[in-house]
């Protein structure tokens, strides 16, 4: 990871370790729930899972797909420290939408009981 100009000395290592461990305690979570068949938990921690991960494809297609070929097209040339202010300030953007975002709409219900399990799921299936 890039160190921000700005940033105190770790702080962008504590973040990134901070992500890391939110990756794997949610794709731990989700395993434990699975294993004791409570699916809808395990519905819920996936969401939070597969977000905890999306976040950096969708920053990087965000700089390469948006922001970088329209600084291209206005002719702006950034210096290396504003790129990497740039990198960070769309890395940083991108996850707390993706985390944050998820956990607001877990918390607003969806998905809506998760996904079906036992008898229900049995039926649809026929």
């Amino acid at each position: 990871a890039y160190a921000h100009p700005d940033a105190p000395p770790g702080t962008e290592h504590w973040a990134t370790h901070a992500l890391a461990c939110w990756f794997a305690l949610t794709a731990a979570a989700a395993w434990w729930s699975a294993r004791r068949r409570c699916y809808d938990a395990h519905a819920r921690w996936m969401c939070r899972h597969l977000a905890s991960g999306l976040w950096v494809g969708a920053m990087r297609l965000a700089l390469a797909g948006a922001v970088a070929p329209a600084l291209t097209m206005l002719q702006v040339q950034l210096s290396a420290e504003d790129k990497v202010r740039l990198f960070n300030g769309l890395g940083v953007l991108s996850a707390v939408v993706f985390v944050y975002g998820t956990e607001a709409l877990l918390l607003w219900g969806w998905p809506a009981g998760g996904p079906p399990s036992g008898a229900a799921a049995n039926k649809k299936a026929q």
